[in-house]
């Protein structure tokens, strides 16, 4: 393996798609791998200090489909005089993602032959096209499970995704549709008796005769509490629907909800679905599949892992398509993700603990339970801004989940000092918390309270029930 670095002139490495694996790494002759680029510089360690000023990995542009976790250690650390960056060259988008590409080749018709013709809607026929994605090598489609409010975060199942845009799981109602039974995109619930069912008014779920796989999302009891949760049973005759398990908080009446994954509900371009039986992949494109990317997420661990890194950038680059988390730097020091685009990730697009380390200028898209998630040492503080009501739902279970499962994080506390405004969902957030952190161990502190937030919290006599302190 020749190291650049080694001579003590040079600081720069290359890497490209088309690179080779024996190759020096510079700029006529690259890298193939972000590994080889990885161990060059642990060899240029053994040889001596780092240059000064110094390392920079230069990504040339392209795609980097990964199967496993590019993985740093402490050994591949910079020093504040010679740090290290994996960066874009200048001007090129390059694109890292856990995907696997689907080739237009392995897309044909639906025709009035196949068994699942008369499944489809009338308004489908000759639109959708099948994969037979176990015949190409993908059998591993990952487990649908229950996600959303008030549940720890868990992989997404496979994921498609078209011209890194993605698709939508076949639904009724599709989003914005009314109808019989729908209102702008959604239907609602009647007449629960338990809190794991409900009925419907109209007709649409006698066409689902014959699904496979079965999903409701929903928001049950709260505006602010959506959970996906897997269907029982329907009886078309009750118009009864049994969930397999109760969302977070039951159901009550009159709340939103739509059934999802179901393949006669392939009515619009965009939407798929997958017999996780069969293999065989759904899908109505928004174009011909020729001439464009679709893809199906498939790695299930971080694209980059960082784990006691110190002084080492990322920077101008794509982090897309993974069933879990898009990156995650766990301790050391001085680490930074810069003007980066993170999107299309499973869970997070980056969990982030240590000191000094963060993120920067970059762009965060469509992520599956949140964005940024940042923590370190043996107390979390999550400071509200603004406005603390059901919209912040998401984040704020989002960010204090994170710390429910770290070892070193004894204490919570959540701190008002910026918040004007909360309202009744806010306080069943943080009863939530309360009960969970109970659960965990750990506990809660509530901080910076004043004005007419005190005074909320006053008349909620939550002085009882929580530590409060200036």
């Amino acid at each position: 393996l020749v190291s650049p670095a080694a001579s003590g002139t040079a600081t720069n490495y290359f890497i490209a798609p088309d690179g080779g694996v024996t190759n020096a790494g510079t700029r006529q002759s690259p890298f193939a791998s972000l590994e080889q680029a990885r161990d060059a510089l642990r060899l240029a360690r053994q040889d001596g200090d780092l240059p000064a000023g110094g390392v920079t990995v230069w990504l040339r542009g392209g795609v980097y489909a990964r199967t496993n976790t590019f993985d740093l250690t402490s050994a591949d650390s910079g020093t504040a005089a010679a740090p290290i960056s994996y960066r874009a060259w200048p001007g090129e988008t390059v694109r890292i993602h856990g995907a696997r590409l689907l080739s237009p080749e392995w897309f044909t018709p639906v025709t009035n032959g196949s068994p699942v013709w008369s499944r489809l809607d009338a308004g489908a026929r000759g639109h959708v096209l099948q994969a037979d994605l176990a015949a190409h090598g993908i059998a591993d489609f990952g487990t649908l499970r229950m996600r959303g409010f008030g549940v720890s975060s868990v992989l997404a199942a496979a994921e498609l995704f078209f011209d890194g845009a993605p698709q939508q799981l076949a639904r009724w109602p599709d989003v914005g549709e009314t109808g019989t039974g729908a209102t702008n995109g959604w239907a609602y619930t009647l007449k629960p008796t338990a809190t794991t069912n409900f009925t419907y008014s109209g007709s649409r779920p006698e066409r689902w005769g014959q699904a496979e796989e079965l999903w409701f999302h929903g928001f049950w009891v709260e505006l602010w509490a959506d959970d996906h949760v897997k269907a029982s049973s329907v009886n078309t005759n009750s118009r009864l629907v049994t969930l397999a398990m109760a969302p977070v908080y039951g159901v009550t009446n009159n709340m939103p909800y739509y059934a999802e994954n179901l393949l006669e509900e392939i009515t619009l371009p965009g939407e798929w679905y997958l017999n996780r039986s069969t293999g065989v992949l759904y899908f109505w494109p928004p174009a011909g599949p020729a001439g464009h990317e679709t893809c199906l997420s498939v790695l299930e661990a971080p694209l980059a892992r960082l784990t006691g890194v110190e002084h080492l950038t990322l920077q101008d680059l794509t982090f897309e398509m993974t069933r879990g988390d898009l990156l995650a730097i766990t301790g050391g020091d001085n680490n930074r993700v810069l003007h980066c685009t993170l999107r299309n990730a499973g869970d997070y697009a980056a969990k982030i603990s240590g000191s000094r380390n963060g993120v920067s200028g970059c762009e965060i898209a469509n992520p599956g339970d949140g964005g940024i998630v940042l923590s370190g040492g043996d107390r979390a503080t999550l400071k509200l801004g603004g406005r603390f009501d059901f919209h912040s739902h998401r984040d704020f279970r989002s960010a204090y989940e994170q710390h429910l499962v770290k070892a070193g994080v004894r204490e919570i506390i959540i701190d008002f000092g910026d918040v004007d405004y909360l309202d009744s969902s806010a306080l069943g957030m943080l009863l939530l918390l309360r009960e969970k952190c109970d659960a965990a161990g750990r506990s809660v502190v509530l901080s910076g309270l004043k004005g007419t937030v005190k005074q909320v919290l006053d008349i909620a006599n939550f002085g009882k029930l929580f530590d409060i302190r200036a």
